[in-house]
């Protein structure tokens, strides 16, 4: 194993052979909502061999390549839409058309999902979940104490910001990542121009779309926002601010629903302990992140391993099990919500109608090749960690995209 894979977690049983995934999940919520997917996998007579990267999907890219330059590709790679798409051009994916067809994929994903997961029309990845990553969380104890209900307009959540900091508690729990800063900014993106404008703007780079006044907006809602966070946010991962939430030293997050796999982790339950609201603005919109897994054509020694992981990650079971775990939703619409919570619950309803009313966008980080993420992202972090005024933040946000 060359040194880009060090502190890999091997997780090998002695009998089996071994399947190695690279991947981004390192929170603790997310690694238990593994285990679910490494049982399944044993039971087929394979063994999950743990290549997990801190960073998330961009340093999960520079593993990737690197490893792919010296011919030692692991088995399968989590991946996002575009990722998928533009690594399909210099690397060979199984495919799994096959398999789509004799396990009736087309039937049950969502049709926004099956795009996610084709490239020019054949399955190229298998996709495991569904996140929705408008969403606010919040504890249950202090708006309860407070008398609060979940606000529906930014006007109404400053206002809940206004008491709950009266009342001596951080209104926001922010971590100061870059990424973080952005998914703040693409929530205020969708809340003030809603899901037309969100990918005219961010995934088309529509000219006009960034040119509008709704941008100022935007920037005017991201720094509102950020001075509801404490002063030490900067750097803090966000399972750690999702900790502070859960534990009455702050009130809310904005975050994913993979938010959600933390405070299970502490034993915590949704209606009890937390609460869950779209991002106010943002409510009868659904902006999704899939979790995919592409597997690169490493011959016939591997196929038979591959080709148990592709059915562990399609299986109804193995999805509800995960998913429960990891906060989403399962991937296939198939599986019971039974045993779900009424946000997952309610993630699935929305979903549903989101895709009826066609507000359904994928979130532009999957939708965008990197240049362009990497121009929104520094011109946010910038924003976000200056006092530049927000108009001057839109109109370098149109010259950086002007560039990518």
């Amino acid at each position: 194993m060359s040194l880009l894979a060090a502190g890999v977690c091997q997780v090998l049983a002695a009998d089996q052979p071994p399947v190695e995934v690279l991947h981004w999940w390192t929170a603790g919520g997310e690694a238990a909502a593994l285990n679910a997917v490494r049982a399944d996998l044993g039971r087929r007579g394979f063994a999950w061999r743990d290549s997990a990267v801190q960073g998330g999907e961009e340093r999960k890219r520079l593993i990737a390549n690197a490893r792919n330059g010296m011919g030692q590709l692991p088995d399968a790679l989590q991946v996002h839409s575009f990722s998928l798409r533009e690594s399909a051009a210099y690397s060979r994916y199984v495919s799994w058309d096959a398999l789509a067809a004799a396990e009736h994929w087309d039937q049950v994903l969502p049709v926004p999902l099956q795009q996610a997961a084709k490239v020019g029309g054949h399955w190229r990845a298998v996709p495991l979940n569904i996140h929705r990553s408008n969403w606010i969380w919040a504890n249950k104890a202090i708006f309860d104490e407070l008398k609060l209900t979940p606000p529906t307009t930014f006007d109404e959540l400053l206002e809940v910001a206004r008491r709950v900091k009266a009342a001596g508690y951080l209104p926001l729990a922010h971590g100061g990542e870059p990424w973080q800063h952005t998914l703040m900014f693409d929530n205020a993106v969708l809340a003030v121009g809603g899901p037309v404008w969100y990918r005219k703007a961010l995934v088309d780079q529509d000219p006009v779309a960034l040119a509008s006044p709704k941008m100022v907006t935007v920037f005017e809602q991201v720094r509102a926002l950020s001075r509801l966070a404490d002063d030490n946010a900067k750097g803090r991962a966000w399972n750690f601010a999702t900790a502070m939430v859960a534990s009455r030293r702050a009130a809310m997050q904005l975050m994913g629903d993979w938010a959600k796999g933390e405070f299970s982790k502490r034993g915590q339950q949704a209606g009890r302990d937390f609460i869950c609201f779209p991002y106010p603005g943002t409510a009868g919109s659904y902006v999704f992140v899939a979790d995919l897994f592409a597997m690169p054509d490493l011959g016939p020694a591997h196929r038979e391993g591959q080709q148990a992981l592709a059915r562990t990650l399609m299986d109804p079971d193995t999805q509800k099990a995960f998913n429960l775990a990891k906060g989403s939703i399962p991937a296939r619409n198939d599986v019971p919500l039974d045993d779900y919570d009424d946000c997952a619950r309610q993630s699935a309803r929305d979903l549903q109608a989101a895709a009826k009313r066609h507000t359904l966008v994928s979130r532009f980080i999957a939708e965008t090749p990197e240049t362009l993420r990497n121009a929104v992202t520094a011109v946010v972090t910038q924003f976000v960690e200056s006092d530049e005024t927000a108009a001057s933040a839109a109109a370098r946000l149109q010259r950086a995209l002007r560039k990518s």
